[in-house]
């Protein structure tokens, strides 16, 4: 769990950070896009952003609806993905843009999801059911630990 301060700048906890700098450049960036269906930031390393565009092309591949187009699906896996350089402690600034999104106050709860993090405001992890035990186990922990439960 970090603290979102004012200017909104938030930190990668340490142990979540080899799955962005792993395979990253001199100059780390973390990319972060909105969950559509879902009330939740994704971050990945730029690496990731192929995977991401075979997710479009199959999306689109599997349509039901005939008259949703390559755009559509591009739109929803790409229409909000921005990059942020991140400092050695992990120190990137989250937009306001991708504060509105994830409805994100001063408290911004991380977790690893294969080759991704998941960004969630805390409050709302706790009440999805898409938050597994053991990480939302980890979040009340967390959450006790600052005065908060």
């Amino acid at each position: 769990m970090s603290v979102i301060d004012a200017k909104g700048r938030v930190s990668i906890p340490p142990e979540l950070r080899s799955l962005i700098l792993e395979n990253g450049a001199n100059e780390p960036r973390i990319a972060l896009n909105f969950h559509n269906s879902e009330q939740y930031l994704v971050a990945f390393e730029k690496a990731y952003i192929p995977e991401l565009q075979a997710k479009s092309d199959r999306d689109y591949a599997e349509r039901e609806d005939p008259s949703l187009t390559r755009d559509y699906f591009d739109d929803q896996n790409f229409g909000t993905l921005e990059t942020q350089p991140f400092d050695a402690s992990g120190r990137f600034i989250m937009s306001p843009v991708m504060r509105r999104l994830g409805q994100f106050e001063d408290l911004a709860f991380f977790f690893g999801s294969g080759a991704v993090i998941r960004i969630w405001n805390p409050w709302l992890a706790r009440e999805s059911a898409l938050v597994p035990r053991g990480p939302k186990v980890i979040l009340e922990t967390l959450l006790e630990q600052k005065g908060l439960l």
